[in-house]
């Protein structure tokens, strides 16, 4: 995971010089929750359209043919000309994608401005 480090330096009152190193590695609770993957979007939307229609028509039938048809056609509307039963390496998109908020690496940096200020202060009056 990536580590952001943010350095400071300045001098004090007394006119010591001063270096402060402020590490922030937190998880990204908003997006992955620390994995840095996200479901892609089409699966989300493919995998509730799949259980509507598996909780309308039942199992049996999201095991049969016609099903098997239904999501081969889901997929060919949406771009991807799916000609076996969907699954894996058919030329499907990923199942995860990078997280958006901490991109893909599942750590982000949310001190603010103002936290940073207040901490580099705090560390020069005890210097």
């Amino acid at each position: 995971m990536t580590m952001t480090r943010i350095e400071a330096h300045g001098t004090t009152q007394r006119g010591e010089g001063v270096s402060v190193e402020l590490v922030l590695d937190v998880t990204c609770e908003q997006g992955c929750g620390g994995r840095g993957m996200v479901p892609h979007p089409l699966w989300v939307e493919f995998n509730r359209a799949d259980e509507l229609i598996t909780s309308e028509q039942g199992i049996a039938h999201a095991l049969g043919a016609e099903h098997r048809a239904w999501e081969r056609a889901w997929w060919r509307e949406r771009g991807y000309p799916v000609t076996v039963d969907v699954g894996f390496d058919h030329g499907l998109p990923p199942t995860e994608v990078p997280c958006d908020v901490c991109e893909g690496r599942g750590r982000i940096l949310t001190a603010t401005g103002r936290e940073l200020a207040a901490f580099i202060q705090r560390t020069q009056a005890q210097g």
